[in-house]
């Protein structure tokens, strides 16, 4: 098993982070400490390190410093609610760590990165090619920790790449769950800035005064409280991305500041007249499309042209053809070798399902039954009862699914599955029920 250490000096904070990311997937340390984090280091092997930075005694980018002395290959994950960017901003150049989260975080996020980074970290002796082969094992393709064996899914990696060498501003959209923030580390590790910082902000997770300090910084006396100058995420990311997740809560006179930002390629520290220059990738997402804030008039238009350079749309679990069990069987086997699916009605529920909350469901899901299920084979009763009676399709939910079904995709996925409608729905990433009313409408026979 897995194992990830947390440091922060803070009792409740450390209990909070605790109880959120326990999983029957790895073992958790929490740690009050930095020095005894240090000392557990030496004795043992943790796939991901998570550290605050204002800590006593040592910060938390000192402590990775030490940890990168020890040659352990781990990742490591500053979270922090400070603005001690200038030594965040050295410990990225220094690779000392791989990621900055502010607090206030983002729970479902942070939970994400987690689980991914944890299935996809190895330590000791072990070799990266591991998890790879063990994901070609079900058919699926790792990108950057993104598992998929749907060619649609897949020629979206494509899209990654070249978006990334192209420098310009990436604008992601899906459903929550479908690993929006995991397809924007993905274009930063394919980008030339990869070996410079990521920085990630939710967007929703700050007030309209907060959030213009945290991005942009502050001089000395600027407000109440700003005793010092600090630097903001804006510097943070320079020689790097900046990933700005839910974007379309950004209040309005921060996406009039933010569009200077990225037409300008500066910005001025709250407080002060000094410009400062900014260097980094602009990558941003939302559940909601940009262009539906634009027309809600909740949305400046002209920063929507300029974030919106390359859109690139994230399918739902639903429309990845199979790759809901096949991610199911694989994330089983990453949480206890034992288990395997039983009959066909398991599959089938499992195909069928909608999965409102895609793959962070699903791995949810996955943990469930592995900590509730008394045996080694995984039947139906062992799924939550709201999977397990299987509703199928909201149709509600499937308006753009039907809308792009045509008569000759239809025909086609049929043919090729020798008429097989279950088999022509997971080729297609729809349900069986959707099928078979577009089937009616076509009167296909």
């Amino acid at each position: 098993m897995k194992s990830v250490l947390i440091v922060d000096d803070d009792k409740n904070i450390l209990s909070v982070l605790g109880r959120l990311l326990r999983s029957a997937r790895y073992e958790l340390t929490l740690c009050q400490d930095p020095v005894e984090a240090l000392a557990l280091c030496q004795d043992k092997r943790y796939s991901l390190i998570i550290s605050d930075q204002k800590m006593p005694v040592m910060t938390g980018t000192q402590l990775f410093e030490k940890i990168a002395g020890l040659q352990i290959r781990a990742s490591k994950i500053i979270l922090s609610g400070y603005s001690d960017f200038n030594e965040i901003t050295h410990a990225f150049n220094q690779q000392w760590i791989n990621q900055f989260i502010a607090k206030p975080w983002d729970d479902e996020t942070l939970q994400s990165i987690v689980d991914t980074t944890v299935a996809s970290v190895t330590t000791g002796d072990e070799l990266a090619l591991q998890d790879t082969n063990r994901a070609d094992a079900y058919g699926l393709h790792n990108f950057h920790g993104l598992l998929s064996a749907n060619a649609v899914f897949n020629k979206l990696f494509s899209k990654v790449k070249r978006a990334a060498i192209s420098g310009t501003s990436v604008y992601l959209y899906g459903e929550t769950g479908t690993g929006k923030e995991l397809f924007a580390q993905a274009i930063h590790n394919e980008s030339p800035m990869a070996a410079g910082p990521f920085i990630a902000v939710n967007c929703a997770n700050f007030n309209e005064q907060l959030i213009e300090s945290q991005l942009f910084g502050h001089v000395k006396g600027a407000f109440t409280g700003a005793d010092f100058n600090q630097e903001g995420l804006l510097a943070a990311a320079c020689g790097g991305t900046l990933f700005l997740d839910e974007i379309t809560t950004l209040p309005p006179a921060m996406q009039s500041k933010m569009l200077r930002v990225i037409q300008e390629k500066e910005y001025i520290p709250v407080g002060s007249t000094e410009k400062k220059s900014f260097d980094a990738t602009v990558i941003s997402a939302s559940n909601k499309h940009l262009s539906i804030a634009v027309s809600d008039g909740e949305f400046r238009e002209d920063l929507y042209y300029r974030l919106c350079v390359i859109p690139l749309p994230i399918p739902p679990l639903r429309r990845r053809g199979d790759d809901a069990l096949r991610l199911f069987e694989y994330f089983i086997d990453q949480l206890s070798a034992s288990k395997y699916l039983g009959d066909d009605g398991v599959k089938d529920t499992l195909l069928t399902y909608h999965w409102p909350g895609n793959v962070r469901q699903l791995i949810n899901v996955c943990q469930y039954v592995v900590a509730m299920s008394e045996g080694d084979e995984i039947s139906l009763a062992d799924l939550p009862e709201d999977i397990a009676v299987n509703p199928g399709y909201d149709s509600t939910k499937t308006s753009v699914e039907v809308i792009e079904l045509t008569e000759q995709s239809i025909r086609g996925a049929l043919t090729e599955n020798n008429n097989n409608k279950s088999a022509a729905a997971r080729a297609l990433g729809v349900s069986r029920m959707t099928l078979w009313r577009r089937v009616k409408d076509f009167n296909i026979e």
